[in-house]
């Protein structure tokens, strides 16, 4: 199993694993409702190229996450129906290019939708200005989609604060100690004065 080495990723109501000798986590980013989940194999947040990025962008229920035209481009670029992949069905987009004149780069883009019950959960697996790696990692995507699991709501329910899952830095104080993020807004904690 290629799986069996893989870290595993932990969020509100789903978990997956990803290879960390390729990824590194890089932050959570909360707007609008949604929520985006950001790996890279550079460690940085910016595009770089020669470089793959892992995305998961998390939509609450009720939500639309795409306009028209790419309701458009899904259902004239993705296969007929959702497909079992691992134990989730998923509904994968044709592979397709992004030619960001801004920056100078071109996106390759593998992505995946897949919906539950409370949200709408889009992988996707982008190389910078490097086609062949884009290629070359069409199977790690799937293996990736492959260990998904969505995770039903506790019964219990719970406030927001216990909902919102924060990344894991922490940062240095004046004083020598260390703070870290609390939710639901995962900003720092003050410094102790």
């Amino acid at each position: 199993d290629e799986t069996a080495n893989w870290k595993t990723y932990k969020g509100e109501g789903f978990s997956f694993a990803y290879p960390a000798d390729k990824f590194y986590r890089l932050f959570i980013d909360h707007y609008l409702g949604t929520t985006r989940i950001r790996f890279s194999s550079s460690g940085k947040e910016e595009w770089v190229s020669k470089n793959i990025y892992l995305d998961i962008d998390i939509y609450p229920k009720g939500t639309t996450p795409y306009t028209l035209d790419d309701q458009k481009y899904f259902q004239a670029n993705s296969n007929e129906a959702f497909i079992r992949i691992g134990s989730s069905d998923w509904l994968l987009l044709s592979p397709r290019t992004s030619n960001i004149k801004e920056i100078d780069k071109i996106l390759y883009v593998h992505a995946g939708i897949a919906r539950t019950e409370g949200n709408i959960y889009e992988v996707s697996m982008i190389a910078v200005d490097d086609e062949s790696l884009w290629a070359d990692n069409k199977p790690v995507f799937q293996e990736i989609l492959s260990t998904f699991k969505f995770i039903p709501a506790s019964p219990t329910g719970g406030d927001q604060k216990h909902q919102v899952v924060c990344t894991q830095d922490a940062k240095l104080c004046p004083d020598g100690s260390y703070v870290s993020r609390q939710p639901p807004t995962c900003e720092f904690t003050k410094c102790p004065q």
